[in-house]
């Protein structure tokens, strides 16, 4: 059935499971955070459009949002780990954004034309999995990145070639598949074992 209806041009990017109570932190490309209660965002029937995020946050023109993660406690022993798409990395410490201010601000300090692409939360010790927009992909140890403060800029996770932008990373859970799609419809299923853990700051391995 008909989950949500779409302008043409648009799509579902994320989906977040919350209570009405849980905060919502929305992480746009410009490298800020804003955040909301659940229930300040309008119940919408199922296939409904929904509500702009510019009516909800104070965005500015060309901001959007990459993602969205639900905050139900801001536990000390828990991290945020950020992706751009020139291939830096951050961890930065949960309880670093139990805040609230309504125009935002900083989450992580970007370079001139970078973005911000991905925020997943980890445990601290994970293994991380960073992809690039051409088919390379590299695996390494969330302990060789270091906690670092909410306006840092990060280490490198990935080298890039020239043109290749990072487009999403993920924590490499064991006794899961990794599936791959790209823009043209394709995918394909692989195992994670395929992708050995290697040195941060390498260019990887090729994904697809």
């Amino acid at each position: 059935v008909q989950g949500a209806r779409l302008k043409e041009e648009d799509l579902v990017q994320e989906i977040v499971h919350v209570t009405a109570h849980s905060h919502l932190l929305f992480f746009s490309n410009l490298g800020k955070v804003y955040r909301l209660r659940a229930h300040e965002i309008p119940i919408k029937e199922r296939n409904a459009r929904g509500t702009p995020a510019v009516n909800l946050l104070p965005l500015e023109p060309g901001e959007n949002i990459q993602a969205v993660i639900d905050a139900r406690g801001f536990s000390e022993s828990e991290y945020l780990l950020f992706a751009t798409r020139s291939g830096q990395v951050k961890k930065t410490p949960l309880s670093e954004y139990d805040k609230s201010r309504r125009e935002g601000f900083i989450a992580i300090n970007l370079h001139p034309g970078d973005q911000l692409v991905r925020v997943i939360r980890t445990s601290g010790d994970e293994d991380l999995l960073l992809v690039s927009r051409g088919g390379m992909a590299i695996r390494f140890s969330e302990s060789e990145v270091r906690p670092m403060g909410r306006s840092a800029a990060g280490v490198r996770g990935m080298r890039l070639k020239s043109g290749d932008l990072l487009v999403s990373c993920d924590v490499a859970r064991e006794g899961v598949d990794l599936l791959i799609v790209t823009d043209a419809g394709y995918g394909k299923r692989t195992k994670l074992e395929h992708f050995h853990a290697q040195a941060r700051g390498g260019q990887g391995v090729r994904g697809i």
